[in-house]
């Protein structure tokens, strides 16, 4: 079978035939499509380092 992404058409469409929204759709694709890249990309993805937040600080009296 073959992997075409929904683009704004399809899910505008597909939104009118299903009683839906385009949104919907819309972030369907985007889960998918970010799904994949992590799967694809772990190892380059977990080299990078987060950013950390500092404390707040505390105030003594």
């Amino acid at each position: 079978m073959g992997k075409t992404a929904i683009t704004t058409d399809t899910a505008l469409r597909l939104a009118r035939f299903f009683n839906t929204t385009p949104e919907l759709w819309m972030n369907l694709q985007v889960g998918y499509d970010l799904t994949i890249e992590a799967e694809r990309n772990r190892a380059e993805i977990e080299r990078i380092p987060s950013a950390t937040l500092h404390e707040t600080p505390t105030f003594h009296h």
